[in-house]
């Protein structure tokens, strides 16, 4: 007898931007060297969601220092 198991998804059916605040408390979190996973529980958001927005931020932080070193 073969059993069939079924896999439920448990992703997003929406999608909404991150807020100002939501950034903000990513930035502090980060400082108090928390995982994506642990930011991510913490605001309800997909580990995805939170490493796009770090990877993001990072790059326009190091173009913006890089461009005032020159």
């Amino acid at each position: 007898m073969s059993r069939t198991y079924r896999i439920q998804s448990f992703a997003m059916n929406h999608y909404t931007q991150l807020t100002a605040f939501d950034r903000g408390r990513i930035e502090e979190m980060l400082q108090e060297h928390l995982s994506m996973r642990q930011i991510s529980l913490n605001l309800h958001r997909s580990v995805p969601t939170i490493s796009r927005e770090i990877h993001r931020c990072t790059a326009i932080n190091y173009q913006t220092e890089t461009t005032h070193a020159s």
